[in-house]
């Protein structure tokens, strides 16, 4: 059940209680009203080095700001007029361009001051080329321009309500989630809590190494990206094989596998042979799945990046848009839901998602432009390629020791069916984070949400007041043990749910109860 505490505004509500006598002993009385909004002009801004304010606006509930900042960072921020005193930072999404604020269409109505930025470049967001000539540009998109956005943001909120905000909060997912990462371990006095959702954290390896290795199984003539040797007739025996083997280990059959990770399907069971030629896959075809599900691999036969866990095969925006599809089956005018591209084209031949970032970090980040033939890289040659890349952009430090001096408490969460950030590397990072600190446990949670695709939507439910999670344990001091997981479609809203725990336990059906409520499904270590 989503908790019926509201965040109520505090800012500017008071009861002026005025009592007294007058010479003649009449009672004084006055209506409490809450202050006016402070004025929504360029006046009410702050004059701040560096800062430019393009333009504000009043749509009714909230003051909007926007501006640059060192001419090339755009962002805007939501000042509502029922301010409950806090900052929520939103994160972006791919390479940026454009400024995102995801926190407000998803927590909306919490009376929080909200920002977002298009981190000091505007392009479509499967286009790096931005990058191409401008190391300046690829500093404030690693983290610079979240910081200076954050660091104005603060300095608004005294200006505009003669006060500081009370408590700082980042919420991102996938770059967002990168990027708050990268506060965490960069920035750490920045938040008092930061929720990474499926952070793209390594993108030299995870996302350059790993996604150029998948586009050269997949597309074996760099020249023709028009269809990848696994198409959906593939995908789909896949998705069977592995749902008759795996579905039912959890004990329900409904099409969600909760610990993916114990589904030891074999893919060369479907390999063809001489009694199988028709329902069955080529030894190119197992080749290219190996590098998903197993992951990408040097000569040496050192892992580069960790491979995505079967179930997500046929979901809609699983293995066709991020993996597989082609430039005669997918399209990226829109990229992704909540991430407007601006009117910015989409950059020619980018055949899925996950190979136009290939293209953005191996060609534009680590190469500065020079083109690329994934089919003919030497990816033993990564490491020292992408070093000076990885040093800038990468946050990969599992030392979380500053931000939790500093008070700071960090939520990891990722969908479990996601194929286009590997489950498996949010989970290799905390791990990694409990490995150099085992009291980092106190401060760090970990959740997985069985049947999720990236951020949001798949079989499983995906919707978690993840604020609310975090304002509760700054509030307490107790960490989130378990949570609850909606589904939610726009025209129904939140309808269905399901318990969710801190890793490593899992969520298990009790087996009778209806199995999209939270009620029917406990918190156990792994059986």
């Amino acid at each position: 059940m989503i908790s019926n505490k509201t965040l109520a505004a505090t800012g500017f509500l008071s009861v002026i209680a005025l009592s007294g006598c007058t010479q003649n002993d009449e009672l004084l009385a006055q209506d409490t009203q809450p202050p006016m909004p402070p004025a929504c002009n360029l006046d009410s801004l702050p004059d701040l080095k560096g800062v430019n304010f393009s333009s504000t606006h009043h749509d009714g509930n909230a003051c909007k700001v926007a501006g640059t900042i060192d001419n090339d960072i755009h962002f805007e921020v939501n000042l509502p007029d029922d301010w409950n005193g806090r900052f929520v930072m939103s994160g972006g999404g791919g390479f940026a361009g454009v400024v995102t604020n995801i926190v407000e269409p998803t927590f909306p109505n919490r009376g929080y001051v909200t920002a977002a930025t298009d981190t000091g470049h505007q392009a479509h967001p499967i286009d790096a080329s931005w990058a191409v000539g401008h190391p300046d540009r690829l500093e404030n998109f690693a983290g610079k321009a979240i910081h200076l956005t954050t660091k104005t943001t603060k300095q608004i909120i005294q200006a505009y309500y003669q006060k500081e905000s009370e408590r700082n909060l980042f919420y991102g997912c996938s770059r967002g989630g990168g990027q708050a990462l990268y506060a965490a371990q960069r920035y750490p006095g920045d938040y008092d809590a930061i929720i990474a959702g499926a952070p793209a954290y390594n993108w030299t390896h995870h996302l350059g190494g790993h996604f150029a290795m998948i586009g050269a199984a997949m597309f074996p003539n760099s020249a023709d990206l028009s269809e990848a040797i696994i198409g959906k007739r593939e995908q789909r025996l896949i998705n069977q094989a592995v749902m008759k083997q795996c579905d039912a280990k959890d004990g329900l059959e409904d099409g969600i596998i909760t610990e993916p990770w114990r589904c030891d399907f074999d893919i060369r069971s479907l390999q063809c042979d001489d009694s199988n030629e028709e329902q069955c896959l080529t030894e190119p075809q197992i080749n290219a799945l190996e590098i998903v599900y197993h992951g990408a691999y040097d000569s040496q036969g050192q892992q580069i990046a960790p491979g995505f866990f079967f179930g997500a095969e046929m979901s809609p925006s699983g293995m066709t848009r991020w993996l597989t599809g082609g430039t005669e089956v997918n399209q990226f005018s829109k990229f992704q839901d909540g991430i407007d591209t601006n009117g910015f084209l989409v950059p020619d031949n980018i055949p899925n998602a996950s190979y136009g970032f290939a293209t953005g970090i191996m060609r534009d980040f680590i190469f500065n432009g020079e083109a690329v033939d994934f089919t003919r890289y030497q990816f033993d040659n990564l490491s020292s390629d992408g070093q000076q890349v990885a040093q800038l952009l990468n946050a990969t430090n599992p030392d979380l020791s500053e931000f939790r001096n500093n008070g700071g408490k960090l939520i990891l969460w990722t969908g479990l069916n996601d194929m286009a950030i590997s489950p498996q590397s949010t989970i290799d990072y905390y791990q990694a984070v409990l490995e150099h600190d085992a009291s980092a446990a106190e401060d760090v949670r970990l959740f997985l949400l069985p049947g999720v695709d990236h951020c949001a939507g798949g079989a499983g439910p995906f919707w978690v007041d993840f604020i609310e999670e975090a304002e509760d344990w700054l509030n307490t001091g107790d960490a989130p043990q378990e949570s609850t997981a909606h589904w939610f479609t726009p025209d129904k809203g939140l309808e269905g749910n399901r318990k969710i725990c801190a890793h490593p336990k899992v969520a298990y059906y009790d087996g009778t109860g209806d199995p999209r409520s939270a009620d029917s499904f406990y918190c156990s270590y792994p059986k």
